[in-house]
């Protein structure tokens, strides 16, 4: 199937597009030079494995009970490759509810699910989440099948008082079970477990992960976390030891060392550690000091935190939240092919945040695009991420060669003092997100004592964890000597201001560069086979731009060299093509825009934004340098991706 895709032709009409966009960028101002440098010898070969296909995220479990939902999901199994899901909600009420009373558990919509992931080829990472009304004590107000369903509301537990800890409009109950008892939440997930080996065989269901809940919330670590995390391993293992059960599924890395620390100091068992992390979370930076290569330091030191343990980063993005204009744009397609080449062969499993915009946590999109995380539009157009992902499905080969990046700019800093216990940031005040009112001013003696406030800070919610906080020092004229604790998702652009010093929570972040020149190329290529097969190698470029730069500021055009190093004999052909997302081909939401950016598109204008979703194809021309090398050379403008795929026909 992999030759009957959109974008495979036609070839020569997309070649002409391709040739002109290269032209006129050397015709432009002078380009930055990069150097890429592949080893397709022997010696530079090492194994591939494609860990990004594993599972992608998507939304919360009402949808997948969609006629839509499932139709992407299936067309992401045959473009992208794609063998594992993951969702919100797996417990939620407009699940059956799963829990309609004490003690009695209804599967009916859960197994509708899983029946259909199965019949796929599709192995789950179930999140265990949220808690259902009964459990938590509390009334819950909903539809079954979601927000977006037709079905009539319903309530359970009704004299009960009202839930308190909704999650987002669908309504998952984020709060620990009534009085604190976890007896009935061991029970069902045992039942769960149970259930699903009885339905499905026990060889399937030790092919899935079990994630306790998602991102703490409202369940702060490690006290209440730590509790539920008890309950559902041991409530797993009980049924059979060889179920795979991880967590803490945190946002923005945070607490994955603790974590192990915590399991092993309870003698609990976990099969893998989980986290979440985003290029737009506070540990990196933004606007002049952005740095692209940021993201991949954090995951990189994340994963080195916990040892050898397996590491499932269960979300990434380009960006977060809801409206993060790259969401929709190319700019996430060369952001993907970096971090596949940075840190598939690192971590255990990559889970894309999301693989379609049929998703609700917003409300159900009410136009084509809204900068939602999804990586195809809610009536199926591809977005460029969907296409970097089929572009690495059919290229990447099982082994990858060795690959180098020389260019201009820089990636670090020091202009941050770290610690053991804080990541102080001097001069700095961050703006917005605070926690607490200013009817309740918190007056600490130093920065590391408002640190030490926002670690041991228990919120119930996204909003209310601290996440960073500023101090005051006592020279200030506004506020001498306040700590201000705030929220991740709260805060605003950071504000030079001598009187400040701001900080985040955990071991200090890696450095912003200065403004200037960055580092935005990033390269790896691939082969198939131990012999390097220079007729299989393919070469994925990206050119990564600044989500905050101005828009009126030219592009930072990069004059790309990429020398072949091969064995004598084994030159490939001087033939390259070269597939391209954007830089004017692969942008359907400008193509959209063109339009007159329409809400419900009428089916000629789905049909011309499927054709704007197309990879450019084109050819460049190898230079043969030496009996072991050739060169090609390429333009590439900012947040554009190519795949270069040689072929050998000595």
């Amino acid at each position: 199937h992999h030759l009957n895709i959109p974008g495979a032709e036609p070839k020569m009409v997309q070649r002409v597009g391709i040739t002109l966009c290269l032209a006129t960028l050397v015709a432009g101002a002078p380009n930055l030079p990069v150097d890429v440098a592949v080893d397709v010898t022997r010696g530079g070969l090492a194994p591939f494995e494609h860990t990004w296909k594993r599972s992608w995220g998507s939304g919360h479990a009402a949808l997948t009970l969609r006629a839509d939902w499932r139709a992407h999901l299936k067309r992401a199994v045959e473009d992208l490759g794609l063998q594992g899901v993951r969702y919100h909600g797996l417990y939620d009420d407009d699940q059956g509810p799963v829990v309609p009373s004490p003690g009695v558990y209804n599967f009916t919509l859960l197994d509708s699910t899983w029946d259909y992931l199965i019949s796929i080829g599709v192995k789950p990472i179930v999140e265990l989440s949220f808690m259902p009304a009964w459990l938590a004590g509390c009334k819950w107000t909903g539809q079954v099948g979601g927000p977006t369903s037709s079905s009539p509301v319903i309530t359970v537990n009704p004299s009960a008082p009202p839930c308190t800890g909704h999650t987002f409009r669908y309504n998952g109950v984020s709060q620990p079970p009534k009085d604190d008892n976890y007896d009935q939440w061991y029970a069902l997930v045992k039942t769960t477990i149970e259930h699903v080996i009885q339905r499905y065989g026990v060889d399937e269901v030790r092919s899935w992960s079990f994630e306790v809940w998602n991102e703490l919330w409202g369940m702060p670590f490690p006290n209440e976390y730590m509790k539920l995390y008890n309950s559902s391993a041991l409530a797993i293992k009980a049924v059979d030891g060889q179920i795979k059960v991880g967590g803490p599924a945190t946002a923005a890395l945070s607490d994955v060392a603790k974590f192990v620390a915590a399991c092993k100091d309870m003698n609990l068992p976990f099969d893998f550690v989980s986290t979440h992390h985003y290029p737009s979370d506070p540990s990196c930076p933004r606007f002049d000091q952005w740095d692209p290569a940021c993201f991949t330091r954090d995951v990189q030191a994340s994963r080195q935190s916990v040892a050898d343990y397996p590491f499932y980063l269960t979300e990434y993005n380009v960006g977060c939240c809801l409206g993060w204009t790259q969401h929709d744009t190319p700019a996430a397609a060369p952001f993907i092919f970096r971090e596949i080449g940075d840190l598939s062969q690192e971590l255990d499993v990559m889970s894309y945040w999301t693989f379609t915009d049929v998703f609700e946590e917003g409300g159900f999109p009410d136009t084509e695009y809204k900068d939602i995380y999804g990586c195809m539009t809610k009536d199926g157009i591809p977005k460029p991420a969907w296409r970097a992902f089929q572009l690495l499905h059919i290229h990447a080969g099982d082994h990858s060669a060795r690959t180098t990046v020389s260019q201009s700019g820089t990636s670090r800093l020091n202009d941050m003092t770290p610690s053991t216990s804080c990541a102080l940031v001097p001069g700095t005040d961050f703006e917005g997100g605070d926690i607490l009112p200013n009817s309740q001013p918190l007056v600490l003696p130093n920065a590391e004592a408002c640190c030490e406030a926002c670690q041991n800070h228990s919120g119930t919610s996204p909003e209310t964890r601290c996440q960073l906080w500023s101090w005051a020092s006592p020279k200030s004229s506004c506020c001498a000597s306040r700590c201000y604790l705030k929220y991740e998702d709260g805060k605003k652009n950071p504000k030079k201001d001598i009187d400040f010093t701001s900080g985040y929570v955990g071991a200090a972040p890696p450095p912003p560069p200065p403004p200037g020149p960055k580092p935005q190329i990033s390269a790896f290529a691939t082969v198939n086979g131990t012999m390097g097969d220079t007729g299989s190698l393919r070469i994925f470029l990206g050119n990564w731009a600044n989500p905050d730069q101005d828009p009126t500021t030219p592009d930072a055009n990069r004059t790309v060299k990429v020398t072949i190093t091969h064995a004598v004999g084994n030159a490939p052909d001087s033939d390259v093509t070269v597939f391209k997302i954007g830089g004017g081909v692969c942008d359907p939401r400008s193509a959209w825009e063109a339009m007159g950016s329409p809400k419900t598109p009428t089916s000629s204008q789905l049909s011309q934004l499927m054709a704007a979703s197309e990879w450019g194809t084109g050819n460049v021309t190898a230079t043969i340098t030496s009996p072991t090398t050739l060169e090609v050379t390429l333009e590439m403008s900012d947040n554009t991706a190519f795949v270069l795929a040689f072929s050998n026909s000595s």
